[in-house]
């Protein structure tokens, strides 16, 4: 654990924030142990390491083990962990991107050490103290009239966190995806097995060109938690 001096805004220098992404940049486990209290289960740690490692991520597995949880952590660090960082969450229903994935995340924003960094969150962003107009953690809704607006986002450290990818519109993966073009844009896309056809399919193929876990939700200890 760094220093508690650390999540003080008043105090914390530009050498500290350095020395902060140093440590957890490339560790996700410790980050979500260290800074939000969280232990990571094996399948969160496969996934975080993926995201990590790969700029396109597709999840598929059955409900309830624990990808939304992570998405919030992954959503976290990455705003943290990369200067100018954005961070995109949107699903295929609003209900879905308001109650499981952002409520969850701010909880943790509220239980973590550093929650000083952060403004209170409200149902659509999460920023750093006093930078309302800075980049953000943004929750994204869209509808099948505005497909389009919904892209169009540009950073050079830029997250898009897809959840229930497998009911999103090919359209609008489409246009997420091939709107990205900044040295370190990365996608994780979530979703279920169910459909057999679509953008999320396409992607949990072999020879896709993305990074593809599947998970069993029979070995995992999140199952009917979600």
């Amino acid at each position: 654990m760094l220093n508690s001096a650390l999540f003080n805004p008043d105090h914390v220098t530009v050498d500290d924030v350095r020395a902060f992404r140093e440590k957890y940049r490339d560790n996700i486990p410790a980050f979500a142990h260290d800074v939000l209290g969280i232990a990571l289960d094996e399948n969160q740690v496969r996934i975080a390491d993926a995201v990590r490692t790969n700029k396109r991520v597709a999840v598929v597995s059955g409900k309830g083990v624990g990808k939304s949880f992570v998405e919030g952590v992954l959503a976290l660090w990455y705003y943290v962990s990369f200067p100018g960082a954005k961070v995109r969450m949107l699903a295929n229903t609003d209900d879905q991107s308001l109650n499981v994935m952002w409520r969850p995340m701010c909880e943790m924003v509220e239980n973590s050490a550093f929650k000083a960094w952060f403004d209170p969150p409200n149902s659509k962003d999460i920023h750093i103290v006093h930078a309302p107009n800075g980049p953000s953690i943004h929750r994204k809704t869209w509808s099948e009239k505005s497909v389009e607006n919904t892209a169009g986002d540009h950073a050079d450290h830029l997250l898009f966190i897809l959840d229930e990818a497998s009911k999103l519109p090919t359209e609008l993966i489409e246009s997420i995806v091939g709107g990205l073009s900044g040295p370190d844009n990365r996608v994780l896309l979530c979703g279920n097995g169910t459909r057999s056809s679509g953008y999320f399919y396409n992607r949990c193929q072999e020879g896709s060109g993305w990074k593809v876990l599947k998970i069993d939700a029979r070995r995992s200890r999140w199952t009917n938690r979600e």
